[in-house]
């Protein structure tokens, strides 16, 4: 694993910064694409899900709850109906379709996900899938996506796996990688402390154990040592008050929670009520309206690669009034202020650029199109600067970002310094068990 990220200034110009693997690394793997995506051995239905001027796209989401996943839904919803009725649609080889979305909820399942999965397909007959929420609810689904030749877009969570060359029908969401946001992180424990050790909360299910490797595996070699790396099993519910009680013994400089969202906001206020006080790493996952209000979360550190809605910085740009009127308009129920209704739109927006790039409305057109989408700048709330691109031989899409930090005073996250551009690096940052699972 590479020792660190050293920070260059990029071609691309002042604002923004490139990450370079160090000199020496040893067990990181690169990511290898396949060639094209081809229709051999596919089941017949290629335009499937292409009736007259629509298009059916399904997704599988936990639309209930207090996951975010309704806002992500609402988004989604916003950003199509604001597409349908004003722009009128979307223009693919000359013709314009409109997109009809059709959403389940699976409540974070990843059973539900799978059988989901089935009825979107047979019963539904979508034409893909789009932004299903959730490592192991992705996981769930793949193999018989790919059996079918269905596309999966944009797997909502930031697993490397998603770049497995076995599933090349499934292309990962705009969200950071685990593995190159760890890299991050330690990288700016590296530039604020020349010794530091570190303490772990992560969640037993994959996407904690994931995260947890990855940050261990960066440190090694280095000044960051861990001194203690507690697991706890988020079936059981999200107060991590003993775990927590138990780190801040360990008083160590930095603290890194790999967990999900309603954990994030329980394990700071248990770690506010210790009086521990270290620097604070969370996954872009957790920096959402949950932490609002919470004092614990002050000063947090984590990534994005969006604008924020309540950020006053972005008030008068273009794309924010956009995003804010017409959710408004065909989403008045929705949090506009919630960075997962902003995602939601955002990602609504990239599928939609996706099928203007496709040369033809096909399964396997479409699936060689998001694969090889060189570079994308300014689509739904993408933060100025960020830079999101695929192409033969790297396969991640959410490799330009910054660093964010939590003031729970104002109740958003601001940007750290320049964007961040890691485009290709992924797999040299990453276990290969972690990619090829």
């Amino acid at each position: 694993m590479a020792a660190g990220l050293a920070l260059v200034v990029a071609a691309c110009g002042s604002g923004h910064k490139t990450l370079a693997p160090a000199a020496t690394t040893t067990t990181h793997v690169g990511f290898k694409n396949p060639g094209a995506v081809t229709g051999t051995g596919c089941p017949a239905g290629p335009t499937t899900g292409i009736v007259g001027s629509t298009i059916t796209i399904g997704t599988s989401l936990p639309a209930t709850g207090s996951s975010g996943g309704a806002e992500i839904l609402a988004g989604e919803r916003a950003y199509l109906d604001y597409l349908n009725q004003v722009v009128g649609g979307v223009a693919v080889g000359g013709k314009r379709y409109r997109i009809q979305l059709v959403a389940k909820d699976d409540r974070g399942d990843p059973a539900t996900t799978a059988a989901n999965a089935t009825h979107l397909v047979r019963d539904d007959k979508v034409f893909a899938l789009f932004d299903v929420v959730g490592t192991d609810n992705n996981l769930a689904i793949r193999t018989q996506l790919a059996d079918g030749c269905v596309p999966d877009l944009f797997a909502a969570s930031g697993s490397p796996a998603w770049g497995n060359p076995k599933y090349p029908w499934l292309l990962g969401a705009p969200l950071v990688p685990y593995s190159l946001e760890t890299q991050s992180f330690v990288d700016d424990l590296k530039r604020n402390r020349s010794h530091t050790t570190v303490a772990i909360l992560h969640s037993s299910d994959d996407f904690g154990s994931e995260y947890s490797a990855s940050f261990r595996a960066q440190v090694a070699g280095t000044s960051v040592s861990i001194v203690k790396d507690t697991a706890f099993d988020p079936a059981t519910g999200a107060n991590v008050t003993a775990q927590l009680a138990d780190l801040a013994k360990t008083k160590a400089d930095a603290f890194l929670v790999a967990a999900p969202p309603t954990t994030c906001a329980s394990a700071l206020t248990a770690r506010k009520a210790t009086g521990w006080a270290p620097i604070t790493y969370v996954p872009s996952t957790c920096i959402t309206k949950a932490l609002a209000g919470l004092t614990g979360a002050d000063g947090v550190i984590s990534t994005s690669a969006f604008m924020d809605p309540s950020d006053p910085e972005w008030v008068h740009n273009p794309q924010m009034l956009l995003y804010q009127e017409k959710v408004r308009s065909y989403a008045p129920s929705a949090d506009v202020s919630s960075a997962s209704t902003a995602y939601g739109w955002t990602a609504a927006a990239m599928l939609v650029e996706i099928l203007k790039r496709s040369p033809a409305l096909d399964r396997v057109s479409v699936m060689n199109t998001a694969h090889t989408l060189g570079f994308l700048t300014g689509i739904g709330l993408l933060l100025p600067g960020v830079v999101m691109s695929t192409a033969r031989g790297d396969n991640f899409l959410g490799e330009s970002y910054s660093l964010m930090r939590y003031d729970a005073a104002k109740g958003y996250p601001t940007p750290i310094g320049q964007i961040q551009i890691g485009d290709g690096l992924t797999g040299q940052f990453t276990l290969a068990s972690q990619i090829t699972r």
